[in-house]
């Protein structure tokens, strides 16, 4: 039977009950439960980029579930098996990851676009060279490989990337100095200043763990 295919919108959340089993077979989409209320999509994708890249995500807030759909299925493999070993916490409280029922997630509705907004601005991220205007760094010289600045460039952006989802993904890297938006060559751009040179780097890194 070919694989089942779970569609987001604003009514579908009710079918989703929790029939997800603990055993089931493998899928790239994992069920998490007991999720915190008010977590974020950025701390469910951050759970995933470890093991490979994230290729969707959606969330069940009211249930206090989500799903998180992964590249491949070696990916989720590898996640539900470390996972298995070492309990997951956001914010200090406990949640449980399994394999969904479900082979794929469909979620081009206008009530999933933020959590679309994040995965798009997370895989986007490239670094710049030079410190924004107006700010000071810790550092007088400062090498490309070292620079607090990144540059995230969006080819096709199907969702919107607001500020306050640049803010909300990349602070948790370190405190963010300064955020500038604008469009060239028809590409949404952004430069976002750290005050840490490290902090930047961190980002990028776990950034582009996102696209191996």
């Amino acid at each position: 039977m070919s694989g089942m295919v779970v569609t987001a919108n604003g009514n579908d959340s009710k079918k989703f009950k929790g029939e997800d089993k603990m055993d089931g077979a493998p899928s790239r989409v994992l069920h998490i439960r007991k999720l915190p209320g008010e977590v974020t999509e950025t701390e469910v994708i951050a759970l995933g980029l470890p093991f490979g890249k994230v290729t969707n995500i959606l969330m069940l807030k009211g249930k206090n579930q989500a799903f998180l759909e992964l590249a491949t299925e070696e990916a989720a493999i590898t996640m539900v098996n470390y996972y298995s070993a070492v309990t997951p916490h956001l914010r200090n409280q406990p949640i449980y990851i399994q394999y969904s029922n479900h082979k794929e997630l469909k979620t081009d509705n206008t009530l999933n676009q933020r959590a679309q907004a994040v995965l798009q601005a997370v895989t986007a991220v490239q670094t710049a060279n030079t410190p924004l205007s107006g700010t000071t760094v810790s550092e007088s010289a400062v090498t490309p490989a070292q620079s607090p600045v990144l540059r995230i460039i969006i080819d096709n952006m199907y969702y919107p990337v607001t500020l306050d989802v640049l803010h909300q993904i990349f602070s948790k890297f370190g405190a963010v100095l300064k955020i500038i938006t604008f469009t060239k060559n028809n590409q949404f751009q952004a430069l976002l200043q750290y005050g840490d040179p490290v902090n930047a780097q961190q980002a990028k890194l776990v950034s582009l763990s996102l696209l191996e």
